[in-house]
């Protein structure tokens, strides 16, 4: 029924081995991750077909009610989709856009309500990982409570319901990707969902066809932003060391490879100077923040990390294939060429903030997302803050700030003392590059914060089952669940 590791066979009890057997004949089972993925082609297609035939509410139908009915019977499968997912709002956004209310929206309360069917049976410890969940709850509650002494009380609620989801995912995320098969499968399809974005994006498959370059920096439309498409290309390519990591076959190598360039032709094609930043940054330094002895592994793999991003991006600049504006805005940030990079204007901003800040509120601050409008009746000037790392005191005040940096502080901790190398330095790019694009945007109210932290989690505790004991444990024919019992506080203490 099962195959133990010896080191771990002790862990293992009668009530543990029922609940394996139990298991195996759960609802879950009827429709196991391989098979939710083969069904998806031949249905996609055959939707796919309908579409060009005008039969679009019926193609939609047909797709969306069996991708639902699958999320439903399996919650990992929901997450699955909502990472595949993520870049798609950011390169096709007015494409699927129902007044402001994206797919990616939808996905998120999928999960939720996927998780809620399957409550009962989701066994898995939060762990260590209970600190970062109580500090990114605390600061989305509160950005909530304090929403009705904002300026526009309605993008206060908005943006605030919108960590509230999202905090909740991170919860449901700890307790569903209880394996290191499903967190491998979750960052995969991160991965390999948002390089198909990347491609069409390169492609130019927007409002002016194939090929086109006519809106601002590459995008596919007058209506996005820029840097939301590069939040959604930046964040699966910090996640590549991690699949890279927990990758145990060449093939997987050459996929992970193959992804890095396409998202990186893709963020690039924006002009994004925060991503290409933010990546060079965290591989550089990843390797000195972990905790361990593997100084030559650690080094090892800063080096390719580097060597990769570095040769990747001068290699496109020098193919001069990026939209002109991209173009110069890259040569003359990465110093091969173009105009001297001139002021961004950040610290006019952010100096306008803090005085706007104080002369409304300085005790509960202007309300969430709220920064511009405080700045339009303080100047004039309808200017966003252009960084998390300065937006939660403005918003929230001096208890929101300590609730936030203590999230980021909690966060850096859990990150630290990851000391297996394969997972550390990986779970390190991807909390510096998220801290660093952070620094020039706004972008805590935005899945492309909230995913990071969940990634991170999961790693960190992948970590401890190994230093545990149970890199070898594995339960055979269960799909949903499985080891759920196995790693929970009752079997191994986890913090």
């Amino acid at each position: 029924m099962y195959e133990a590791n010896p080191l771990t066979a002790s862990y293992l009890d009668d009530s543990a081995q029922s609940y394996v057997a139990e298991e195996q004949d759960s609802m879950a089972n009827l429709l196991p991750g391989f098979i939710f993925w083969a069904l998806l082609i031949p249905v996609g297609l055959f939707a796919g077909f309908m579409y060009l035939g005008d039969s679009k509410i019926l193609a939609v139908a047909i797709l969306g009610g069996y991708i639902l009915c699958s999320m439903l019977v399996s919650p990992q499968i929901a997450i699955y989709i909502f990472f595949a997912w993520q870049a798609w709002d950011g390169v096709f956004l007015k494409k699927f856009e129902l007044r402001g209310f994206t797919v990616g929206k939808a996905l998120a309360f999928v999960v939720l309500f996927s998780y809620v069917l399957h409550m009962a049976r989701a066994k898995m410890s939060l762990g260590r990982a209970k600190g970062l969940v109580f500090f990114s709850v605390a600061f989305a509650l509160l950005g909530l409570l304090t929403s009705p002494f904002a300026i526009n009380i309605f993008v206060a609620v908005k943006h605030c319901l919108q960590m509230v989801v999202l905090a909740f995912i991170v919860v449901v995320g700890m307790k569903v990707l209880d394996t290191p098969e499903r967190i491998y499968s979750a960052l995969f399809w991160l991965v390999v969902g948002s390089t198909v974005a990347a491609v069409g994006m390169l492609a130019g498959m927007g409002a002016g066809g194939i090929g086109t370059t006519k809106y601002l920096r590459g995008t596919l439309s007058q209506d996005i932003n820029p840097i939301t498409t590069a939040l959604g290309m930046t964040l699966p390519i910090s996640a590549i060391p991690a699949l890279w990591g927990l990758a145990k076959r060449r093939i997987n190598y050459l996929i992970c490879i193959i992804c890095g360039i396409f998202l990186l032709a893709g963020m690039m094609k924006t002009g994004s100077r925060a991503g290409v930043g933010s990546l060079g940054i965290a591989c550089a330094v990843a390797g000195f923040m972990v905790k361990g002895r593997e100084w030559g592994k650690k080094i090892l793999v800063t080096v390719l990390a580097v060597a990769f991003i570095g040769v990747t991006v001068l290699f496109i600049l020098n193919m001069n294939i990026l939209p002109e504006q991209s173009q110069e805005r890259l040569e003359a940030f990465v110093g091969v060429g173009g105009e001297e990079s001139k002021a961004t204007g950040r610290m006019y901003i952010w100096k306008s903030a803090f005085a706007a800040y104080i002369d409304r509120n300085a005790i509960i601050g202007v309300g969430v997302a709220n920064t511009e409008f405080a700045q339009q009746e303080y100047s004039g000037e309808f200017k966003p803050v252009h960084s998390s790392l300065i937006a939660p005191i403005l918003e929230l005040g001096i208890l929101g700030a300590m609730t936030f940096y203590g999230m980021l502080w909690v966060w850096f901790r859990n990150v630290r003392q990851i000391k297996i190398t394969r997972l550390g330095v990986p779970a390190a790019i991807i909390f510096i590059t998220t801290l660093v694009f952070s620094a020039a945007h706004t972008m805590h109210y935005t899945k492309y914060f909230w995913i990071p932290i969940l990634l991170c989690l999961l790693l960190a505790r992948q970590a401890q089952m190994i230093e545990a004991g149970y890199d070898q444990l594995s339960i055979t024919g269960t799909d949903y669940d499985s080891t759920s019992e196995l790693y929970s506080e009752d079997y191994v203490t986890v913090g």
